[in-house]
């Protein structure tokens, strides 16, 4: 049997080196700020996550936002009724498919836009000044290439 001290060192060291621990305490920090500086502008981080999906091109589908940010439908849809009853975006039918509707952001919601990119970008630089602006760099390089990996094979923490 393990003695509670080896336990303890075991469990400790296996904390501090694993890159799923850290990646999840930092993005819950960064969530944290970014649901604070979102509550001013009356969104929550889902409604703001779809919005910048739409700003990067709307007229998609609620399945194709769902897709693209990895959202569960029930998750879209709440969201989308939220951003549609503020004015900041439009469901249109789909020309294609009487089920499917389009999502569009309105002048409004289009307009909202340049104060969230403000958002996103005070709250990380934030979280980012304790590095230098190389290791910034490298930093935003790395992660870059590791959200861009293919993920096919099992991940663990």
């Amino acid at each position: 049997m393990t003695a509670p001290e080896d336990l303890a060192t075991q469990a400790h060291h296996t904390r501090t080196t694993s890159a799923g621990w850290m990646i999840q305490r930092l993005a819950a920090e960064v969530n944290q700020s970014m649901k604070a500086r979102l509550a001013g502008q009356g969104l929550t981080l889902d409604q703001f996550v779809l919005l910048m999906t739409l700003a990067e091109g709307d007229g998609i589908t609620q399945t194709e936002i769902g897709a693209k940010v990895r959202f569960p439908g029930y998750t879209v849809t709440r969201a989308l009724d939220a951003l549609s009853e503020q004015g900041l975006v439009e469901r249109r039918p789909d020309a294609r498919s009487r089920r499917a509707h389009r999502v569009v952001m309105t002048a409004p919601g289009q307009a909202l836009m340049q104060d969230l990119f403000a958002v996103v970008a005070e709250v990380n630089a934030g979280f980012l000044a304790p590095l230098d602006a190389d290791d910034r760099r490298l930093f935003l390089s790395l992660l870059t290439r590791l959200v861009e990996a293919d993920r096919s094979v099992g991940m663990g923490c």
